[in-house]
């Protein structure tokens, strides 16, 4: 769930969600619906601007998670097992309650299967290969 601290950001011309304002000090933190930091702590307005250029389009990037090979139904991906490995997923929902995501290349038996995450997504989702 979204921290009630994070002050939520909306383009002005459609009332989009574009991501949140972290605040640090007295700056803002960019970040983007799934709870990763586009960016370092800034002046209001170019934390505003960056989510506005790059809020949505960070979300349709490929990430890597700690998931089971191949992936089944009711995992949860805060309690990996040993076994698990990283493969790169996409980012299919987003919501402040969570997020839901699936393997960018997928097993056939993994073609409908989604894994919730939770938002702020933290250590679990990453942007490039551990």
């Amino acid at each position: 769930m979204v921290y009630a601290h994070w002050v939520p950001h909306h383009r002005d011309h459609d009332d989009e969600l574009m991501g949140y304002l972290v605040p640090h000090g007295e700056l803002v933190v960019p970040t983007t619906l799934v709870g990763m930091p586009l960016g370092a702590a800034q002046p209001r307005a170019s934390a505003e601007e960056m989510l506005n250029s790059r809020g949505l389009a960070a979300l349709n990037e490929k990430f890597w998670a700690l998931l089971p090979s191949p992936v089944t139904a009711g995992i949860d991906i805060e309690a990996p097992l040993a076994h698990w490995v990283w493969r790169q997923v996409v980012l299919v929902e987003s919501s402040p309650a969570g997020a839901s995501i699936r393997p960018a290349f997928a097993y056939p038996e993994e073609l409908n299967a989604l894994v919730r995450v939770p938002v702020p997504v933290g250590d679990l989702l990453r942007t490039t290969q551990p």
